[in-house]
């Protein structure tokens, strides 16, 4: 970013794949990197949200969508529901980053979701076929997780806030939209 603020170049934005687990990356490394691209005055969008409550494959952090793992059980703990604690987990993480987004409000212009339901999230099957993935804020019957009261508590005790709550998914006006 510094080499093109150099060669004159203009850069109003830019968007960051929120594709994260619930160990990583850490807060503070968001808050950092936020905070640094708002030092240059470029605005972020946090995109394609949703935190991995399964197990890592590997170190890899690749989202290559031809990646195939073979599976295992290991792999695929949650298969039959996703017990409380790592709901607890989930919620915690999600608070966790959307107090960075918060605290950066001025920086931070949207946060948008990679899906509304778990049961649409690109994360079941994938990389491991018949996995099943718990990585958003509304359950697969549509009913609000622990993870989205975090949320909205959050945005509630912000006083004024930019953030927008949206999902990157067809779904019905005002589904999703939450302040």
């Amino acid at each position: 970013m510094v080499d093109l603020d150099l060669q004159m170049t203009e850069c109003l934005g830019l968007n960051l794949q929120g594709h994260v687990a619930l160990e990583w990356p850490l807060a503070k490394a968001e808050d950092a990197m936020i905070a640094a691209f708002g030092k240059l005055g470029v605005k972020v969008m946090i995109t394609e949200l949703d935190v991995d409550v399964l197990p890592k494959i590997d170190s890899s952090q690749s989202a290559e969508v031809s990646r195939r793992v073979v599976a295992n059980a290991v792999l695929n703990p949650y298969a039959g529901g996703v017990p409380a604690a790592q709901q607890a987990a989930l919620a915690r993480r999600y608070a966790e980053l959307f107090a960075v987004y918060l605290k950066h409000r001025d920086v931070v212009t949207r946060v948008t979701f990679w899906g509304v339901t778990d049961g649409d999230s690109w994360l079941n099957g994938w990389p491991v076929r018949g996995r099943t993935s718990y990585p958003l804020l509304f359950d697969r019957a549509g009913k609000p997780k622990p993870a989205f009261n975090s949320v909205v508590g959050l945005v509630r005790k912000s006083a004024h806030t930019s953030v927008n709550l949206l999902a990157d998914s067809a779904i019905q006006p005002g589904a999703a939209a939450t302040k």
